[in-house]
């Protein structure tokens, strides 16, 4: 697989810990979805307190501005986007997994997320955040789905912005 821009492993990052804290067996596209629509808070903090040098910092600011740019169009907020789908996963429950293991492994579903990111971005050197937000809008689970649609906006009409 190609590799991961800084965004994108942020969003890996993020992912794995929300499928933790759901008590849910593998991350799921939701997870990712979540973790994309939490980029706002990159720019809520400096680059000591995220850990990363001034160039990854822009980095992650450039791709959370590339995904905010595409929410604006419609008018959607971060915010309640991912806790829009936070609701919609927390409601279809599939919670409380006892983890044994202190690794996360992804479902076959997130699994094609990636490999669909990938094919998306052909045209770049690496996967990024948005690349992975067009793959989890192309076949949105229930949860993107009903989040999204909440917003008055199809998951198709998002994908294409």
């Amino acid at each position: 697989m190609k590799e991961l821009s800084a965004g994108a492993t942020l969003v890996w990052d993020v992912s794995v810990q929300e499928a933790v804290a759901a008590q849910e067996e593998y991350i799921e596209p939701h997870h990712i979805f979540i973790a994309v629509a939490s980029l706002d808070k990159v720019i809520a903090r400096t680059p000591e307190q995220l850990g990363v040098d001034k160039g990854r910092y822009q980095a992650l600011k450039g791709e959370y501005l590339d995904v905010d740019k595409v929410l604006r169009r419609f008018s959607i907020d971060m915010t309640d986007l991912r806790r829009a789908v936070r609701d919609a996963a927390r409601d279809a429950g599939s919670r409380g997994f006892v983890r044994t293991e202190k690794v996360v492994h992804r479902s076959a579903q997130t699994k094609k997320i990636f490999s669909d990111a990938e094919a998306i971005s052909k045209n770049a050197r690496k996967i990024s955040a948005l690349h992975l937000m067009a793959a989890l809008l192309s076949n949105p689970t229930s949860a993107i789905m009903s989040a999204v649609t909440k917003s008055k906006v199809g998951c198709a009409a998002l994908k294409e912005a």
